[in-house]
């Protein structure tokens, strides 16, 4: 009968606690995964929008598409989950800037007045303190977060300069560090409408593979703490004893 050894098992067990206490965030909020497929095409000097309902922020998502620039027979575009999955495609052709502003307000965004998300709370119950955005882009261009409350009055903004290395970052901003635009600033606890407008270029390729917010890491409880302690002192023992059978 084999009896295990209690070091070895004390050193496991600090291990196991150790990589789940320092991977533990809080709950990430999902705004927007992009798994709803969405199309907008616009030829030179026009505007075209249209709106999906999902599974994201208040179940609709309203976009819009208006060209400033265009060559002859040039066309700009965005592609939501198709022909890749889970990801939103801007795209502007040579010659050609369109601007793109899609935005979550609870309704299908057809009527023009939006009706309000009624509340929706970024901050998952106080747990989360961020906005992130997964993006990539082939040129430096501008994106805006702006985040309304109450009937649209409170808002506040926040500013990206993308990086043009056609690889994908998250742009990562405190509620904090939103600038305040009007009535004080949003609340981000009851948000009425969140809306993203991105400024286009000339042969512009950007995508957007998630919108989220999330908190800080967790911080451990005294109990985790203390077998984290038991397990590196396991782990020590056990090293130890290894360098001694050597010699």
């Amino acid at each position: 009968m084999n009896i295990p050894n209690p070091r070895r098992t004390v050193a496991m067990l600090g291990m196991a606690v150790l990589m789940s206490a320092t991977s533990a965030r809080a709950t990430i909020l999902l705004i927007d995964q992009f798994g709803d497929t969405q199309h907008l095409l616009v030829p030179p000097g026009t505007f075209d929008s249209n709106n999906v309902l999902g599974a994201m922020l208040g179940g609709f998502r309203y976009a819009s598409i208006t060209q400033t620039t265009g060559a002859p027979g040039s066309t700009d575009s965005m592609d939501v989950n198709s022909p890749i999955v889970n990801e939103l495609d801007f795209h502007n052709q040579t010659g050609s800037i369109a601007n793109l502003i899609f935005f979550y307000d609870g309704t299908n965004g057809t009527s023009g007045t939006p009706a309000f998300l009624l509340g929706a709370d970024l901050t998952n119950g106080g747990a989360n303190n961020q906005l992130d955005l997964g993006i990539e882009s082939d040129h430096a261009v501008t994106v805006t977060v702006d985040v309304f409350s109450g009937l649209g009055t409170a808002q506040s903004e926040a500013t990206y300069l993308l990086s043009n290395d056609s690889a994908f970052h998250t742009y990562s901003t405190l509620f904090s560090g939103f600038a305040p635009i009007s009535g004080g600033g949003a609340d981000f606890a009851n948000v009425s409408t969140f809306e993203v407008k991105i400024n286009g270029a000339s042969q512009l390729d950007l995508a957007i593979n998630g919108i989220s917010t999330s908190g800080p890491a967790g911080v451990p409880e005294p109990a985790t703490l203390g077998m984290m302690g038991a397990g590196l002192v396991g782990i020590g023992l056990i090293s130890r004893r290894k360098r001694a059978t050597k010699t």
